[in-house]
């Protein structure tokens, strides 16, 4: 809005003076004018430090929960990070992953198992071959034998697991009860061949909060999660877990190291 004269910039807002001089500001008390002033449009703004980040603070959360709602992340905590480690990892902090404890997963079994032969398949290949759910979701049953075979993991990548028992016995009775209808272990319905990742997530979680698994856990991720401290805890090394769970770095496997209790417990004990 102009008011007989020219339209000003302060920090806090737009103020208008009559008597202002469209190339000139006056500083009060200085006793004459100042020197020329840039036109608001063309200056740059000088948003303060603190000012800047509490506007990406009040961001961070909502991000957040846009990343969860695909359960890319596992929880609520996030710090704001430096801008050179990437957008991702801007917005949410490198938090420790959750896993599943032994009772809490023998449940899971359980009410997977009473669920249906479907729902059983798709528990023990994410907990027992730790499969991303994308990667669970696009199996396809030419892919299946004594191993499984990721066709497209993350970043591309192809590569090769070990069927653990309760998988093959978990794959081989839904095989059987589902036939050769469909290429895809997991059907989809109406015209989508495998399940989808949203329903596969439903799933997951309808299947975690039916055995009483704390919210936090119950999600696709977690299983994976699970897979790889069992692992770890089974004294199978880094290197190992890595290659199975197809992480590009070590550095990225290495975070569990601090989920395993007793891999720590046993390296504490023996020290003399």
């Amino acid at each position: 809005m102009r008011v007989g004269g020219s339209l000003w910039f302060s920090h806090d807002h737009y103020t208008t003076s009559p008597h202002a001089h469209p190339e000139r500001r006056t500083v009060p008390g200085a006793g004459g004018p100042a020197e020329p002033r840039q036109p608001a449009l063309l200056r740059p703004a000088a948003a303060a430090p603190a000012d800047l980040r509490a506007a990406v603070h009040r961001l961070v959360p909502v991000v957040a929960a846009v990343l969860r709602a695909d359960r890319l992340v596992d929880d609520a905590r996030h710090r704001v990070l430096p801008f050179s480690s990437g957008v991702y990892h801007w917005f949410m902090a490198d938090t420790l992953p959750v896993a599943l404890d032994d009772a809490e997963l023998d449940a899971l079994m359980r009410v997977a198992r009473e669920s249906s032969p479907r729902d059983l398949a798709l528990v023990t290949v994410m907990a027992y071959a730790g499969l991303r759910v994308s990667e669970a979701i696009a199996l396809q049953w030419a892919d299946v034998s004594g191993r499984i075979f990721v066709r497209r993991g993350k970043g591309g990548k192809q590569r090769y697991i070990p069927l653990h028992w309760r998988a093959r016995d978990a794959l081989a009775n839904l095989h059987e009860i589902q036939g050769m209808g469909n290429s895809y272990v997991f059907s989809g319905i109406s015209n989508n061949p495998h399940l989808s990742r949203r329903a596969a997530s439903y799933i997951i979680e309808r299947l975690c909060l039916a055995a009483n698994i704390p919210k936090e856990k119950a999600h696709c991720h977690a299983l994976r999660h699970t897979f790889a401290v069992r692992l770890l805890e089974a004294g199978a090394d880094l290197r190992k877990i890595q290659l199975l769970l197809g992480h590009s770095s070590l550095s990225t496997t290495a975070i569990y190291l601090q989920l395993s209790t007793r891999h720590l417990q046993s390296a504490v004990d023996s020290l003399d």
